[in-house]
């Protein structure tokens, strides 16, 4: 499939619009990398606390500047690290526990 000179600048101009937007640069920022340990440690708390992890981790304002497709990929991807992290929670309060 050939795409002619429009289609692509068409393209272009909205991966550049979703870079400026920071759609890809904060949802790493907020979920990848070094900041694991520290998201992990926000599920468990809440988690002690009784509380809904999910909730207390989304960013709400940001979720408000999404259009329904990025917000749907954003909801998605951070309720899949809750669930890593309720996992995590979970293997180490049964190991742990006496």
């Amino acid at each position: 499939m050939k795409r002619t000179k429009s289609e692509l600048r068409a393209a272009a101009a909205n991966a550049k619009t979703r870079l400026k937007t920071g759609y890809l640069g904060r949802e790493h920022l907020m979920l990848g990398g070094n900041d694991d340990d520290n998201f992990y440690t926000q599920v468990a708390a809440c988690l002690r606390a009784g509380g809904n992890p999910l909730v207390h981790v989304l960013d709400h304002e940001y979720i408000a500047t999404l259009d329904e497709s990025a917000r749907q990929r954003y909801v998605l991807h951070t309720s899949q690290k809750v669930n890593n992290c309720i996992s995590r929670f979970n293997r180490v309060e049964q190991q742990y526990a006496i």
